[in-house]
């Protein structure tokens, strides 16, 4: 990748007097950035390399437009992961100084309507990548080389679910007498992302919370109020009677929405075993097919409705660092 931008860069300033050529090379970066948003993700080198030589033709002002254009691409292409690890140019001052310092002690200054967009941001970034190939192969066995992106999605949930049981029990002992507040935050926080619809972020938080309810002389303090929340949101996710609460709330929700991985993945599992892949006079079972194709239908439409939420790059950072 490297190598083919010092190709185009090279290209460009032999031919910077040249405007259809320049225009031709600027919308050849445009397009490596959508393709490559992914590799480009994780190789932060490049992306400082892009940045920096787009910002350094920024005194043409008839490419200003198109320039701002690109980098703000190449910066949504980064921000979900890398952002907070690139190294801004002098001229960034303004963006650095924005990316404030959270902590676990500081969460309750934050509200969780923030925390509930960032975390479904970042969810959703892993959803949409989940390909039906992948869906087919989960029935069996979820490999982290045959579907990667499904396996980075549960690993989000494990990363969301385990953050809360972290915070809690370490505030259980630095701060045990402000505990019942974080225990309430982090209700609020559930109840947040059901209005967002990330019922795959509910599902952690909640199961998390619902573990924690054995710290029984924090539990009592949180308010009767919360404690109505908490348990209306565990039968949400009840498993009673098949998941029957999520399911019906999956059939009539409106999206953009995640719907809750570990439902999909056993309904997936059961289908896979439950039923052969051929029938008694060596036929192909239609049925199970057709059972498959319907969830991973639902899964490929769900991706289709994109979220239009403003990213916070200090939440980010916070989140990332809990990992």
């Amino acid at each position: 990748l490297n190598d083919v931008l010092d190709l185009i860069f090279q290209r460009i300033r032999s031919n910077f007097d040249n405007k259809i050529v320049l225009l031709r090379s600027l919308s050849l970066i445009s397009r490596l950035i959508n393709m490559l948003r992914f590799v480009l993700k994780k190789d932060v080198e490049a992306v400082v390399k892009i940045r920096d030589f787009l910002s350094s033709l920024r005194n043409d002002e008839s490419l200003k437009n198109l320039l701002n254009g690109i980098i703000k691409r190449l910066d949504n292409t980064q921000m979900v992961q890398d952002i907070v690890k690139i190294q801004f140019t002098p001229g960034n001052d303004d963006l650095t100084q924005t990316i404030q310092s959270i902590s676990d002690e500081t969460l309750l200054h934050y509200p969780a309507q923030k925390f509930a967009e960032q975390i479904t941001i970042l969810d959703f970034e892993c959803f949409v990548r989940i390909s039906a190939h992948e869906l087919v192969n989960a029935g069996t066995k979820l490999n982290p080389d045959s579907s990667p992106n499904l396996y980075e999605f549960q690993e989000r949930f494990r990363a969301n679910r385990l953050w809360v049981s972290y915070v809690l029990c370490k505030m259980s002992l630095s701060s045990k007498y402000r505990m019942h507040l974080y225990f309430q935050w982090f209700i609020q926080l559930a109840m947040e992302l059901l209005q967002l619809n990330n019922l795959h972020g509910v599902l952690a938080v909640v199961s998390s919370l619902s573990s924690c309810k054995n710290l029984k002389s924090t539990y009592k303090r949180v308010s009767e109020f919360y404690k109505l929340k908490l348990s209306s949101l565990e039968n949400l996710i009840s498993s009673n009677r098949g998941y029957v609460e999520l399911r019906w709330l999956l059939r009539n929700v409106c999206p953009p929405f995640m719907p809750a991985m570990k439902l999909v993945l056993v309904d997936l599992y059961f289908i896979e075993q439950g039923d052969p892949s051929l029938t008694e006079t060596g036929l192909i079972n239609i049925r199970k097919l057709v059972q498959q194709a319907r969830i991973i239908m639902e899964i490929l439409m769900a991706q289709q409705k994109h979220y239009v939420l403003q990213p916070s790059y200090d939440i980010f950072r916070y989140l990332n660092n809990t990992k």
